[in-house]
């Protein structure tokens, strides 16, 4: 640790020289300036314990009166071992051989006497159970102080030569900024080779007032301006009100007074209206799409207020267009709405006219005497009965006996002062149009198919089964129609329309009693009859009729929807209907129904 206290000493007093008894240092290791540790007073030392045993480089810098830190001064030194500590070895170039390094009264000896002038390379290595890697450092080798040394860059056929023992400083202030080469050799009688180095000279940012910056937009130089720096740290802003709205690139570069210019950084950036340029937007509109557009708005700068001058607008619907624009070509969407004049008094109702089903051809009229807003109507229409309609009508068992409604549907028509209209409907079982059903097909088997008249328009065909709770039926007919179940308490259990209707499709029967079957409305071909298909199951429950087939549970079956098309092959019959669309299916000459 002595070199190490020697360094110090050095670096205290140089600052006691130039009078300040109260100083700064700081100090890091191995090029590791983010561990760097600061110290004050002049008998701090330089606390080197957390190092391996091996070569290191020292780097410190001392501050002045006013915090300017000087630039780092570099020392190379070795950590010699302890007592018991792993043991050091040291080469000089391209020696395989290996010396071992000897430490006495603090230092570290090495023997470099059989080494010829010139420069060297010294690589030193920590041995034990884990060897360490080797570090190296570049040294010059002098018979004495006045062996001259000389030195030049890049290719420059000047030569100057080094003064003084010791670290000696070379001037490279006649370069410019970046890559350069130096190239240095021992003179005198014998000549050494000539050692060559790679370095960059970067910018000087210390002691520099201020520095060029430039702002460039999608490629075009926008701003240009000299702006001060704060210990090399430059903070730039401007008035970017002159960059148009919208997306842009920006790019930046920084050049020093010798002209070394940085990197050119790139970035994107979206220009938005401030909170002034949008306060201070105008607001235009126009009625019915008119080329001219009316100024009128105030805002508080948030939202904006304006009213519309409809005094030489008719009565009746208006469109409203609107938008913003202030400076610079800031504009915001055009936006558009709708808003009714009425006349003086308002739009009251003055007629309505009603009817059902489909006779808005010849709808019943009434014109109010007196303008009504709101309308009340205090009396009761009279509704007309209308026949029953197939395609809508209501089904009940009423008192055993099953009955079929006519279901109506009722418009009607309101007109206001102005002229428009708004309609509305409802719809109502007329409980007086009504008969029951007769004539019914028996479905008597388990399955088979009934052939019967097709019915005519506004005409229903009607089946009957009789059933127990928990058995399923499924049904479907040779043309397309619509179907409907009904239980012996008149609540519709399934219903199919056009194509469904030709696909096997059914539910379960929760009742006892007699179920009710309707087909009508049937839109295909024009054949005298239609064919009805069905299968009733009896095995009941889980809406799966049959599943425990013989053979068991794990037989590997194949399994085929009504038409014969295969679903599944070789699939456990446990399992073999798990998952499809209800329907009929066909697994070992047995029909399945999946509800």
């Amino acid at each position: 640790m002595r070199s190490l206290l020697i360094s110090v000493a050095l670096l205290a007093a140089y600052a006691t020289a130039n009078g300040q008894g109260d100083y700064r240092y700081r100090y890091w290791f191995d090029g590791r300036d983010d561990a760097a540790v600061t110290v004050s007073g002049m008998a701090a030392g330089v606390d080197a314990s957390m190092l391996t045993d091996n070569m290191h480089t020292l780097y410190m810098q001392v501050a002045d009166g006013q915090g300017v830190w000087s630039s780092p001064v570099a020392r190379l030194f070795i950590k010699a071992p302890t007592d018991g500590g792993p043991q050091l070895v040291y080469w000089f170039d391209r020696e395989s051989a290996r010396r071992t390094l000897t430490a006495a009264n603090g230092g570290a000896a090495l023997d470099a006497a059989d080494l010829s002038e010139g420069f060297h390379t010294l690589q030193v290595q920590a041995l034990g159970s884990s060897p360490s890697a080797a570090r190296q450092a570049m040294f010059m080798k002098t018979l004495g102080g006045d062996t001259p040394c000389t030195y030049w860059f890049d290719n420059d056929t000047r030569r100057d030569t080094l003064k003084g023992s010791g670290q000696t400083l070379i001037d490279v202030a006649r370069l410019s900024d970046g890559y350069h080469t130096v190239q240095t050799q021992i003179a005198g009688s014998s000549p050494s080779t000539i050692h060559r180095d790679m370095f960059i000279k970067i910018p000087q940012t210390e002691g520099i007032d201020s520095m060029a910056c430039l702002f460039f937009v999608d490629s075009v130089l926008y701003r240009q301006e000299h702006v001060a720096t704060h210990d090399g740290i430059i903070n730039w802003t401007f008035d970017a009100t002159g960059i148009a709205y919208g997306l842009h690139k920006a790019q930046t570069m920084i050049v020093t007074p010798s002209g070394a210019a940085s990197s050119l950084q790139e970035s994107f950036f979206l220009r938005v209206a401030s909170s002034a340029e949008v306060a201070a937007m105008r607001c235009y509109y126009s009625v019915d799409g008119g080329m001219h557009y009316e100024q009128a708005a105030t805002t508080d700068g948030r939202t904006f207020h304006f009213d519309v001058d409809a005094s030489s607008l008719g009565d009746g619907l208006h469109r409203l267009l609107y938008f913003l624009a202030g400076d610079g070509g800031l504009c915001s969407n055009i936006m558009s709405a709708f808003f009714v004049k009425t006349p003086v008094g308002g739009g009251a109702v003055v007629q309505y006219d009603y009817w059902l089903n489909d006779g808005y051809a010849e709808p019943r009229s009434v014109v109010l005497a007196e303008r009504e807003n709101p309308l009340q109507l205090v009396e009761l229409l009279d509704v007309d009965e209308r026949p029953i309609r197939s395609k809508c009508f209501h089904f009940a068992v009423d008192d055993g006996r099953p009955m079929v409604y006519a279901v109506n549907d009722f418009h009607i028509r309101f007109y206001n002062t102005y002229g428009r209209a708004a309609e509305d409907s409802a719809r109502f079982i007329d409980t007086r149009v009504s008969r029951e059903v007769t004539g019914a097909f028996a479905l008597t088997d388990l399955d088979g198919t009934i052939a019967s008249p097709t019915p005519p328009a506004d005409s229903i065909a009607w089946y009957t089964v009789e059933a127990l709770a928990g058995d399923s039926l499924a049904l479907r007919a040779d043309r397309e129609c619509t179907l409907h179940v009904f239980s012996p308490a008149g609540e519709e259990l399934y219903r199919a329309d056009g194509a469904a209707a030709k696909e096997f499709g059914g539910c379960g029967l929760g009742l006892d009693g007699t179920y009710y079957i309707a087909l009508h409305d049937v839109t295909e071909g024009d054949a005298a009859t239609v064919n009805l298909e069905y299968e009733r199951f009896t095995d009941g429950g889980s809406g799966i009729a049959g599943t425990a087939a013989d053979g068991g549970a794990a037989e590997p079956v194949n399994v085929y929807d009504s038409s014969g098309r295969l679903v599944r092959s070789q699939v456990a019959m446990g399992e073999a209907l798990n998952g499809l669309p209800h329907g009929v299916y066909i697994i070992k000459d047995k029909k399945y129904l999946v509800k």
